[in-house]
């Protein structure tokens, strides 16, 4: 995003936000000088000084948030920044957030235009020079702050008490005035399929409108929404095999390539295609409710037009984006305060403190932090159930007979194991890994003609799952190989799927931080990706394994593996098949690659669960399954990876249907289908887009939500 459109926007919502605060303020000004002067007339001396202090107290609040406000803006170079630049902000001048554990009291102390009055926050000009506070020849008496961090905002809860005087027996009123700095709603969750970079995934895919794949009434044919895929950094499509439909738009920022690198100018002649719709976005149907299918041409112009089929470089300013939002970045579910891309303790109990719902029925076995757990999975639970927050990594898993109970949000600060049949309507916020073993779906009802009422029980029940994972979202067997073996994840040994992955990613995120990288003749050029400061994630099989990175080039056959400065890509080999030591670079924990990124692990947290274990479960989950693809429904929400293997030797031979949307920073799904049948099919869950409470983090923040409440009276 630019320094010009970052200026523009920021500058906008400070200026928003100063003219409501400044309006307010200003109002309560007015409002004190007329009711004081009507009721010097009109009214009682009593009715005027109360009045009066009401209004003091108001403004003396509204003084406070804009002095705090002013000095971010002022601190961030005269432009709003984001709200983790406005939280450290605030840490900067030592006013920490309560503890979510302990909300009473209030925080410590915070300086106000460098002036501090009993360890309050002060007024600045309404501070006299001998330290007294004064308000219009009215004395502040009390003023506090308390500071909240939420998931997704920062509030502040200002307390202001006015008093006429030192006298006893004096009046006093006392306000509550409480601003809330936040940014925008992520608007990720608007895609079927949203990632960094997109490759396998275009194989033997189809993705669609839920709501229009389970339609059963012909009147509604043609009312659905074209759905939407995004690409952060790159769409890789196998030319000529890629046999993929998509039912409405595409949008790629950076570029569309073949599987050697070859930067493409659209998908025309792909054999990735999509479907049409109209003016407004409505799918075309025909009469029996079969799709139009279409190119997926380029849209042209500048701005390109609203409802293309492709957009290329699609743009980075919200004003720019002609064809509805496209976020920049994928937000920690857990806010990363810290700036460390891990997930602490306190990260956690600040998302914990607004997780109120439950998790109950089914089977639901929490492990306690320190212990493990071996053998089958649980037949019985250990847990009543989750209510809205728990310490222990969490088994959960339900049947049609007795489902898992959905309510709310809760949070779990561990892994968890899921899978089976849910009921209701739930948000689970996980800080480590979601391990979904196979089958995750709604206990949906079937209407008189025996067609799937989607997202609704049999009893009328609303069925919607959304889970948000800290860490990775790994489904099925992501560490077996085609001959059954189990990948190590050490670099030698079994291959497979995941681990080629997984060198991918860890490659794209090592390249943020070479100044120079080989060209085709082996010659170091600046890298235009560089990154000064950049702190690498890297992905590892288990907690112990190496990083491993696609990242070198054979000095014997340079082609195979090379960057592109110019089109600013890898190419050469598509992706490596195995522990090619000429391509592929081993860095152990010790050395300063490993040591000097945060380090995401595909094994457990704390290794509660062996391998072997969850590759039992896995095993015992297939055997549950019915004919048909692994089926999953829900959204799936992580800022790191989502890895997905589903063979086609296996029992779901090599098909996987989400209902509901998958939405990652790095997304590694082998769905390969048989016999040349679809491999993957998502169909877009649009109840699904409000139901993770995540903001755009790194997009400006403005204060809004400004209210006053008289908490006492006058005495």
């Amino acid at each position: 995003m630019s320094n010009r459109f970052n200026d523009r926007c920021r500058k906008r919502g400070s200026a928003l936000v100063m003219a409501l605060v400044l309006l307010v303020s200003t109002a309560g000004v007015v409002y004190l000088g007329v009711s004081t002067s009507v009721a010097s007339v009109d009214h009682s001396t009593r009715i005027v000084e109360s009045s009066r202090l009401q209004s003091a107290a108001t403004v003396a609040a509204d003084l406070v948030a804009t002095r705090i406000w002013d000095e971010f803006v002022q601190a961030e170079g005269g432009s709003a920044g984001d709200l983790n630049e406005f939280r450290g902000r605030l840490a900067l001048r030592a006013f920490p957030p309560l503890d979510p554990k302990n909300p009473d009291g209030y925080a410590g102390s915070l300086a106000v235009d460098g002036a501090v009055v009993d360890g309050r926050p002060a007024l600045g000009a309404a501070v006299a020079k001998d330290g007294t506070p004064n308000l219009g020849g009215l004395a502040v008496s009390q003023l506090t702050i308390q500071r909240r961090d939420r998931a997704d905002r920062t509030e502040l809860e200002i307390l202001a008490s006015v008093r006429t005087g030192d006298a006893a027996g004096a009046a006093e009123r006392t306000v509550r005035r409480v601003v809330s700095v936040s940014s925008a709603p992520y608007s990720g969750f608007k895609f079927a399929l949203l990632s960094n970079n997109v490759n396998c995934i275009m194989c033997h895919a189809r993705i669609d409108n839920a709501e229009r794949f389970y339609n059963a009434d012909k009147s509604k044919h043609g009312t659905f929404d074209r759905i939407r895929v995004g690409t952060f950094e790159s769409l890789l499509v196998r030319v000529g095999s890629a046999d993929s439909q998509i039912a409405g738009t595409v949008y790629v920022r950076g570029n569309i390539t073949d599987k050697d690198g070859k930067v493409l100018p659209d998908l025309v002649g792909s054999t990735v295609t999509g479907n049409d719709f109209d003016a407004a976005g409505k799918l075309l149907q025909d009469a029996a409710g079969k799709l139009t299918d279409v190119e997926l041409t380029a849209a042209s112009g500048d701005p390109p037009p609203p409802f293309q089929h492709l957009y290329k470089d699609y743009a980075l300013d919200p004003t720019e984006q002609t064809d509805g939002p496209m976020p920049t970045s994928f937000p920690p579910p857990i806010p990363d305060s810290d700036g460390d891309k891990r997930v602490d303790t306190a990260e956690f109990d600040v998302v914990a403190a607004d997780a109120t719902g439950t998790v109950s029925g089914g089977i639901i076995y929490g492990v306690d932090d320190g212990k493990s757990y071996s053998g089958k999975l649980p037949t019985s639970s250990n847990m009543p159930e989750i209510a809205g927050t728990t310490t222990k990594q969490v088994i959960l898993r339900g049947d049609a007979a007795n489902p898992l109970i959905l309510d709310g949000t809760v949070a779990i600060n561990g892994d968890v194991v899921i899978s089976g049949v849910v009921k209701g309507d739930g948000q689970i916020i996980a800080s480590g890994n979601v391990y979904v073993l196979g089958d995750l779906t709604y206990a949906d009802g079937k209407d008189a003609a025996g067609n799937r009422t989607f997202g609704v029980a049999a009893d009328g029940t609303k069925n919607a799952l959304a889970i948000a994972s800290g860490g990775n979202v790994v489904i099925g067997d992501h560490a077996g190989a085609k001959d059954g073996s189990s990948v190590t994840g050490d670099g030698k040994g079994s291959f497979n799927f995941t681990m080629s992955e997984m060198m991918l990613f860890n490659r794209m995120e090592w390249t943020y931080t070479q100044k120079t990288l080989p060209d085709i003749k082996g010659v170091q050029v600046t890298n235009p990706l560089y990154k000064p400061g950049y702190l690498p994630r890297y992905y590892t099989h288990g907690a112990d394994d190496p990083v491993l990175i696609f990242n070198k080039q054979n000095p014997k056959k340079k082609t195979d593996h090379y960057f592109d400065p110019v089109s600013k890509t890898w190419k050469g080999k598509e992706h490596l098949d195995s522990y090619d030591t000429t391509l592929m670079s081993n860095y152990p924990k010790g050395t300063p690659t490993y040591d000097g990124a945060a380090i995401s692990s595909l094994g457990t947290d704390a290794s509660w669960l062996s391998e072997s274990t969850l590759r039992g479960f896995v095993s015992q989950v297939d055997g549950f399954h019915v004919s048909g693809p692994l089926a999953i429904d829900g959204l799936l929400y992580t800022n790191n990876s989502t890895y997905a293997l589903v063979r086609g030797t296996g029992v779901y031979k090599g098909k996987l249907q989400v209902n509901g949307s998958l939405v990652a920073a790095d997304t590694g799904i082998l769905a390969p289908g048989s016999s040349g049948s679809i491999g993957l099919r998502l169909n877009y869950d649009a109840r699904l887009a409000n139901k993770l409470n995540i903001k755009e983090t790194t997009a400006v923040a403005t204060m809004s939500g400004a209210l006053w409440l008289p908490v006492s009276a006058d005495h």
